[in-house]
């Protein structure tokens, strides 16, 4: 009975051992990839937006469960004060002159986000992402000319004008990130790769102190017009590529 005994302890002992056992590989270098891990920080630069004069900076916290949180703010720098500019937008264009927002360089943006992140199945080190986002832009006392290959169309115009857009929505994003360089104490670079779709309202208050509408009906167009405010509202689905530079900690 003894013996016996003896043999479930020692069976017992072994199981726990492969059962609870350090899921690490014992060779620092073989973890090339970024896998979630809980207890964790990131901060990141989102290297992508600063083409579009967007600084974005973010914190993730990694928590027991290995679901992540991420909180993003953003910064969009304006340029090109009390200059005139002239939107193109071209051929095809999604039918509204501020949804091209992001190549007006008058534009002080300010942004908020929060994120949560998952492991995606079957893919080690992948995860999936559900951010919902709020941003808001503005510029004050500017001149701009938008112009489209349509003639006709209503957005053919010049005004000095003041704008707010107000942007909320939520995107799906799904990500890959890679270990860029090791440091000591597991601390490393990392970088991270991302796509998705979004979908966003937005919300535009116009103040035109000038208005002069361009459509092609005859020398000079529409007459101006006198000071009026525009609003516009408009909902849009949105293709999310990109890429930023982190430290985890």
């Amino acid at each position: 009975m003894k013996k016996l005994l003896l043999v479930v302890l020692l069976l017992g002992s072994i199981e726990k051992c492969y059962a609870f056992g350090p899921e690490k590989s014992g060779n620092a270098d073989a973890d090339t990839t970024f896998a979630l891990k809980p207890k964790r920080h990131f901060v990141w630069v989102n290297i992508g937006q600063l083409t579009q004069r967007e600084l974005q900076l973010s914190y993730e916290k990694h928590t027991e469960t290995g679901i992540a949180v991420e909180g993003t703010v953003g910064y969009k720098h304006p340029t090109k004060h009390n200059q005139e500019f002239d939107l193109s937008m071209g051929s095809i264009s999604l039918g509204h002159y501020y949804d091209y927002g992001f190549r007006i360089p008058y534009f002080t943006g300010i942004l908020a986000q929060l994120g949560l992140k998952c492991n995606f199945p079957g893919i080690p080190g992948a995860y999936l992402s559900g951010n919902i986002f709020y941003r808001y832009w503005f510029f004050n006392d500017q001149f701009l000319q938008v112009s489209n290959m349509d003639y006709y169309s209503e957005e053919n115009f010049e005004s000095e004008m003041s704008m707010r857009m107000h942007v909320n929505g939520f995107k799906v994003l799904m990500g890959y990130p890679l270990t860029i360089f090791r440091l000591p104490n597991n601390n490393a670079l990392v970088m991270d790769f991302y796509c998705g779709l979004g979908i966003r309202h937005k919300r535009v208050i116009a103040e035109h102190k000038t208005y002069r509408d361009l459509r092609y009906y005859g020398p000079g167009g529409y007459p101006d017009r006198e000071p009026f405010t525009a609003r516009h509202k408009s909902w849009n689905v949105s293709p999310q590529i990109g890429y930023k530079v982190g430290f985890r900690f």
